[in-house]
Formats: structure tokens, sequence, C-alpha cells
């Protein structure tokens, strides 16, 4: 008698998907808005008359609150819980994404992205440590892998998210721009 080997196919269950889904979901928009307004400086600076230190702020302030915001929210989900500190940091970064879309001057552009960086700071650990915990062996690799995959996407097409959601392109399709 010889043995058949059998490919085994990977299943996840509903709830893994689920797990996936928002994790990746959350992911894509959190990494996608760390650079998606580097091509709209210089509409910032005109429509909104900002100086180049508000710009640089604007710019880099997301990306610093991001980092700082991190570990100490990452410690705070393993010890208190993932699932409600990833829908407060989500919660977080879409108020402040709303209040810095609709921002009439830089400064308030400037707390919104910095307050925004914290929200999605709050929100990235939990994301790994909830692909951990709902993963495991081959099935947590490609659960990461897709995670790092869409934040890679997330970078390439950040430029041309920004440069369509600009205040002139959004002025051509008849929105209204910052001013």
């Amino acid at each position: 008698m010889s043995r058949r080997l059998v490919p085994v196919v990977p299943t996840r269950t509903p709830l893994q998907t689920r797990v996936l889904v928002v994790c990746l979901v959350t992911g894509f928009a959190t990494l996608l808005d760390s650079a998606v307004l580097t091509v709209a400086a210089p509409a910032l600076r005109d429509g909104l008359g900002a100086s180049t230190v508000q710009l640089q702020w604007i710019l880099a302030g997301y990306s610093l609150t991001f980092g700082l915001a991190l570990v100490p929210a990452g410690r705070l989900g393993d010890r208190y819980g993932r699932p409600w500190f990833l829908v407060a940091g989500l919660v977080l970064f879409a108020l402040t994404s709303l209040v810095g879309a609709s921002a009439q001057d830089a400064d308030v552009l400037v707390v919104a992205r910095l307050v925004q960086g914290v929200g999605a700071g709050m929100a990235n650990p939990q994301v790994i440590g909830l692909l951990q915990d709902h993963f495991d062996g081959p099935a947590r690799a490609r659960s990461l892998g897709s995670y790092a995959s869409t934040g890679a996407f997330a970078a390439v097409i950040a430029p041309l998210v920004g440069g369509s959601c600009s205040p002139r392109q959004v002025q051509r399709a008849g929105g209204s721009p910052w001013s």
C-alpha cells in the first residue's frame, strides 16, 4: 500500500476572517495617512497660509506622535485588552481625521495631525497583537505577511491618493478647498 498525501487547505474561522479584515483595514488607513499629505504640502501652504514650520509639523507631527504612542499603547493593550484600545484608537483617528479635513487654519490642522498620530499609534500595536492572538503557525505568518503587504501598498499609493485629494482637485470636482 502506498500512502497518498493530501494537501492541507488552510481554513479560517469566521472570527479569524473578521479579525484579519479589521486589522488589515486599520493598518491600511493608519499607514496610508502617514504619507498622504506629502504631495499636498504646496496646496496646504497656499490654502491655509501655513508657514514652513507649520508644514513641517503637519507632515512630521503625525509620525512623531504615532511612534511615541506605539510602545505605551501596546503595553496598555496587553494589560487591559486589545479590542478596547483598537476601537479607542480608531475612533480618535477618525474624529481627528474629520477635524483635519475641515480645518480652516494651519494650527488646527497641526493639532489634528498630532492627535491623529496618537490614535494611529494606539490602534497599530493592537493589530499586531490581535493577529498573534488569533493565528498560529503558518496562518500567523500569512496574516502578518498580509499586514506587511497592506502597509507597503498603503505607502505606494499614498502620494496618488494625496494628489487626487488635494484642494485643487477637490475644487475642480465641485468641493470646497482648504481656504
